[in-house]
């Protein structure tokens, strides 16, 4: 993303910064990566915002997958404990 935005800097920009005689360091500090950095924010923010939601999708599904999972066994294993306490076991 932040490659599309170095290449969305305007050629005139960075001709008018050699023009000045900007040496190609001052170039990218000064003028590049200022420009790139904010055309690259909203692409950015869309992908936090794309991850973000995604991570809670995902999460919500995980909770429902313990859930079926683990239900079914903590029942089971309570009813075991129920009948080895009252001695029911094997009959």
């Amino acid at each position: 993303m932040l490659r599309a935005g170095v290449e969305a800097v305007p050629l005139a920009q960075i001709e008018l910064g050699k023009s000045i005689g900007l040496s190609d360091w001052q170039l990218l500090r000064h003028v590049i990566l200022p420009q790139a950095g904010i055309l690259s924010l909203p692409a950015l923010f869309a992908n936090f915002i794309f991850l973000l939601k995604e991570t809670t999708v995902v999460s919500a599904v995980l909770t429902l997958i313990c859930v079926l999972l683990f239900l079914p066994l903590s029942l089971l294993l309570s009813r075991l404990e129920r009948r080895l306490q009252h001695g029911q076991f094997g009959s």
